[in-house]
């Protein structure tokens, strides 16, 4: 599922509706999904109560331990939205694809293409800004859930799940089977083979392994993306369509009718203790209400993925030149090695940096970064350049810093903090490009950013935020 290169939504006419965001300002009109592409890569937990026609036997419990690739990618241009009530909107969004395995097994469980999108306010319906998934399931549903987004300092808040059925309408009236308890033997559970690795506490609660997943780290900001196809709250725009399979008859009612879907995200910023280098995280819980015999029937998906910070890298080694070998630069300067110029040049110090790296990350000590290698390094990717005329978070985050570290160092301060790369941002920038030792031209690029900042293992980079790093 790629688009093509020279794919771009262009509304004609232009339309000039305002984005606006709850999260703080952003370099990117995706606003709380600014930092979705790229390839996310993990594990999780899946629980499905599904239907079966076996007579006197009405269900069975598949457990799995998954396996989970989540690809994202940014759609070119607005997404016009033509109004007849209200003006014209432009959405921004991200196309997805969704592969889940069983860890076990490796049978394939799950593929799901879809899009991801940002929504501005809007004064009919009156809402406020939100986000949107639309998705098709190739088990015979679609589904539209919109819900709003937020940014909180530190980790996520993970409350419990049930897989307790409960009779359709009253959730309240819980209905167990003795399929959930692993002590029990079950003709209708996944059989032992399967479900390797899975306790009794993961299938009392499915959210307790993002719990696991996160304990000991250390995650500085997490935005969370809350969602459902329920039409009436938080938002109208919701809804799901079945196929007449699942829907079945009136008279013999549904095979497995997809009734309801909520879900959390959690983007987290995860910071290195070490090195101070930030990676980011992605964890979510999905509960797919499926309605069949009277009950409401709780699948549950959680998964806790981490971007691949360097992918699609070429196998590179002493004596190569070019953006890798940048790339390649950053990522070895982000373990603390701040010896290793930025300069595109594969010499003798980055041979030795990176056979020390790899001595230390237990692979291969060869100096050939190959994937293995990439895959280990933090992300190498750039961040912005800024300079005249840029706007946005990581301008604010750079006129802060120069701020704070004027007195005593390079004196020049960018005068206010304001967002934007004015002329007062230029010469701040310039005088610390004099203190640094950089080339002065008031553009913040690789020199700017690799400057040290007289701090262990600080660099201008680290200290403005490697949030702001573009995989």
């Amino acid at each position: 599922m790629e688009l093509k290169p020279d794919f771009s939504f262009r509304p004609v006419p232009a339309i000039t509706t305002p984005l606006t965001f709850v999260l703080p300002a952003t370099d990117s009109n995706l606003g709380p999904l600014r930092q979705l592409p790229g390839t996310w890569t993990g594990t999780g937990f899946n629980v499905i109560w599904r239907p079966n026609s076996t007579p006197g036997q009405d269900r069975f419990l598949e457990l799995n331990l998954t396996t989970e690739t989540l690809q994202f990618q940014e759609i070119s241009g607005p997404i016009p939205n033509r109004g007849l009530v209200q003006p014209d909107i432009n959405m921004f969004g991200v196309t997805y694809l969704q592969q889940i395995s069983d860890t076990n097994n490796k049978a394939g469980l799950h593929i799901e293409p879809g899009i991801w999108a940002t929504v501005p306010v809007t004064s009919n319906p009156l809402e406020g800004p939100t986000v949107v998934r639309m998705a098709s399931i190739p088990h015979g549903t679609t589904i539209l859930c919109q819900g709003t987004a937020l940014a909180v300092p530190g980790g996520p808040r993970i409350s419990p799940a049930d897989i307790t059925p409960f009779t359709i309408g009253n959730a309240a009236k819980k209905v167990p089977f003795g399929e959930s308890n692993l002590a029990n033997p079950a003709l209708f559970r996944s059989p032992p083979a399967d479900i390797v690795g899975i306790t009794q506490a993961m299938v009392d609660n499915p959210n307790s392994v993002l719990s696991s997943a996160i304990a000991g780290q250390n995650i500085t900001q997490t935005i969370v993306l809350l969602i459902t196809s329920d039409p009436t709250a938080p938002v109208v725009g919701d809804g799901l369509a079945n196929t007449a399979f699942l829907q079945g008859t009136p008279s013999a009612g549904p095979n497995a009718q997809t009734a309801q879907v909520t879900a959390i995200f959690w983007i987290e910023t995860v910071q290195d203790p070490v090195t101070g280098s930030s990676i980011l995280q992605l964890q979510y819980t999905q509960t797919v209400l499926l309605n069949f015999n009277g009950l409401s029937w709780p699948h549950i998906t959680v998964g806790t993925l981490q971007r691949a910070r360097n992918p699609a890298q070429p196998t590179i080694s002493t004596g190569d030149g070019g953006d890798a070998v940048r790339r390649l630069q950053r990522a070895l300067r982000r373990t603390g090695n701040l010896a290793i110029a930025v300069n595109g040049i594969f010499d003798a110090p980055v041979e030795a940096a990176v056979e020390q790296f790899q001595t230390a990350s237990g692979l291969k000590a060869d100096s050939i970064v190959g994937p293995l290698t990439w895959a280990a390094l933090p992300d190498g990717g750039p961040m912005p350049t800024l300079q005249l005329g840029s706007t946005g978070a990581a301008v604010t985050s750079l006129q802060t810093v120069l701020t704070n570290g004027a007195p005593g160092q390079w004196a020049t301060a960018p005068q206010a903090i304001t967002g934007t790369f004015g002329p007062d941002t230029q010469a701040s920038v310039q005088a610390l490009q004099t203190w640094g030792g950089v080339p002065v031209d008031g553009i913040v690029g690789d020199a700017t950013w690799s400057v040290s900042m007289q701090a262990a293992g600080a660099t201008l980079e680290s200290k403005v935020g490697l949030n702001f790093v573009a995989s």
